[in-house]
């Protein structure tokens, strides 16, 4: 996933003072900023089993934080992909969480592809057509919240600077 960064305009010259105090007091709201960020992302991330999800993480830093998501499908889901044919049975066992078996009501897993009904075959069929031609679409979750993220630490910044 590339790496976003959320920048505040009009600090530098406050920031570049040498009182270790208030240089504390910012990294310490960089840190809440970037917690409260985390809320933001993760409530825009699709959800399927969770993972990307539950993938998000703030890590304080010398000056500040990092929030990132270490999901293994998590640039994936916020770039999109280009056309590419992808296996059969992940989309498969998607679709039967989505709409069941049909052979044991209420079921939602499978062992043995005879368990599928042959009508969520051709939707998750239909699936890997799509994505084969047209890739999947991005979700955007980090690049449409940076404008929030960076109020946000703004916001956080200034409280704490104005605490001073």
């Amino acid at each position: 996933m590339s790496t976003q960064t959320v920048s505040i305009t009009n600090y530098g010259a406050r920031l570049k003072l040498d009182d270790q105090d208030r240089r504390a007091r910012v990294v310490r709201a960089l840190y809440k900023a970037a917690l409260i960020g985390e809320t933001i992302v993760a409530q825009k991330t699709p959800v399927d089993r969770g993972q990307a999800r539950n993938a998000w993480a703030v890590t304080p830093t010398a000056t500040g934080a990092e929030l990132y998501n270490d999901a293994p499908h998590a640039g994936i889901l916020e770039l999109g992909s280009r056309p590419h044919r992808p296996p059969l049975r992940p989309i498969l066992e998607w679709v039967v969480r989505k709409f069941g078996t049909g052979k044991n009501t209420g079921k939602k897993s499978f062992v043995e592809f005879s368990e599928v009904e042959p009508h969520l075959f051709g939707i998750a069929k239909a699936i890997v057509r799509k994505i084969e031609a047209e890739g999947t679409r991005p979700h955007y979750m980090v690049r449409d919240s940076l404008p929030k993220l960076a109020e946000i630490t703004k916001k956080q910044v200034e409280k704490a600077l104005g605490d001073w």
